[in-house]
């Protein structure tokens, strides 16, 4: 089934303060809601659900996978859990000595992290506190920060330097509130998304088909555009449009994509408004300046596309007047659509191959084989 347009990406967040405004008031986001007591969430997760509280409404199940967890570590206000205090009596329950707030969001969000794992979508996790000092010298949390880290795609490659060392440094250098930790790791959520589409090299196959189609549309939307406002009216009818191994089809909404590239908020917008020349391909001295969104998109359309056309020019010769073969002319052949046709059957039914296999023995159908 498609997407009816393009939606901007969905953040949950692991919030302890209810008055705390969300990302998406200044961001082009998509509030999935707000995880703020560890009962509720356990209670949740005992049912099969992960429960969130949404604006004047009671907790409801998550009924979207996000593209972004934001957790704040310091749960000060959650009540549900043990009060906050140090005792010297080893009978006596209490957090650790070395923390001087609880840290209960980075424990929610460890959990999350792994049920929001096998998305096929790629998972930023943004971390965020007032006050790392009040939990920067717990192992306990240091190592949590580590595996949250690593399983995001986020801790620093490092030969030299020991895992516990890097997330520490980096706890100590987390951004105040969500909306800035968001915009800091933009690039590297698009990086993940160009791996889980087969553009940049991973060690782990595609995930990710993008709809080459709507990206041919997108891309003619973005060389239409003669300004900024026109730009930002056109990218809310038509998105990056990819589709997972469920089928699932999801529609991105490039100024969420690039949310960190966006200007500053104006009158009767919402957000700000994409820069225009990050959308076009401009000569100036007789240099081509390619813009972020352009060279983004354009690196998917190359990687769509080089398999066939590779096909194509090895398959496909034409004659010229001496009757020497020359390569495939795409542009020209009237043949081409045709030969894409049989190379999407050949792929299609090599992905079928699992919902085709069945036993010998039983009866050919018209209708189901």
């Amino acid at each position: 089934m498609k997407d009816s347009g393009p939606r901007p990406l969905g953040i949950l967040r692991v919030e302890d303060e209810a008055d705390v405004a969300s990302p998406s008031v200044l961001l082009p986001l998509s509030d999935l809601g707000r995880i703020g007591r560890w009962a509720s969430f356990v209670r949740g997760l005992a049912r099969g659900e992960v429960l969130v509280e949404r604006s004047g409404q009671e907790e409801v199940a998550l009924n979207q996978i996000p593209e972004i967890l934001g957790i704040d570590f310091r749960f000060i206000f959650d009540d549900s859990t043990p009060a906050f205090k140090h005792s010297d009596d080893p009978s006596t329950i209490g957090w650790s000595d070395k923390l001087n707030a609880k840290s209960t969001g980075i424990v929610i969000g460890a959990t999350l992290e792994g049920i929001f794992k096998a998305s096929d979508l790629p998972l930023m996790v943004v971390l965020h506190t007032l006050t790392p000092a009040d939990v920067g010298q717990d192992v306990a949390t240091i190592l949590m920060v580590g595996q949250l880290l690593a399983g995001s795609g986020t801790l620093p490659e490092s030969d030299a330097k020991h895992p516990f060392d890097q997330a520490r440094d980096v706890l100590f250098c987390l951004p105040k509130n969500c909306e800035d930790g968001v915009k800091m790791q933009m690039q590297g959520f698009r990086d993940s998304l160009l791996r889980r589409l087969g553009v940049l090299q991973s060690s782990e196959p595609p995930r990710l088909m993008v709809d080459p189609d709507a990206l041919v549309l997108l891309l003619s939307e973005l060389d239409a555009a003669e300004s900024e406002e026109d730009l930002d009216q056109r990218l809310s009818r038509v998105g990056l449009a990819v589709w997972d191994r469920q089928k699932r089809l999801h529609t991105i909404d490039l100024r969420s994509l690039f949310m960190d590239f966006l200007g500053e908020a104006r009158s009767g917008y919402r957000w700000g408004l994409l820069p225009f020349e990050s959308a076009k391909v401009l000569v100036e001295n007789n240099q081509k300046c390619v813009g972020e969104v352009v060279s983004f998109l354009t690196r998917i359309q190359d990687t769509v596309g080089k398999d066939y056309l590779a096909a194509a020019d090895h398959i496909v010769a034409n004659l010229d007047q001496s009757g020497k073969p020359v390569p495939f002319r795409r542009g020209d052949r009237a043949g081409k659509k045709l030969l894409a046709l049989v190379f999407s059957c050949a792929e299609v039914w090599a992905s079928l191959g699992v919902e085709l296999a069945r036993r010998l023995d039983r009866p050919w159908s018209r209708t189901e084989d």
